[in-house]
């Protein structure tokens, strides 16, 4: 999961609401 950390640490504005469902699918599966 490591590479779904990477993708949210990128300063991407448009992704930003992407970027937080993602982690919190990974918080689901962690």
């Amino acid at each position: 999961m490591k590479f779904v950390n990477s993708t949210i640490s990128r300063p991407n504005r448009e992704e930003s609401t992407q970027s937080i469902n993602l982690s919190d699918l990974v918080n689901v599966f962690s």
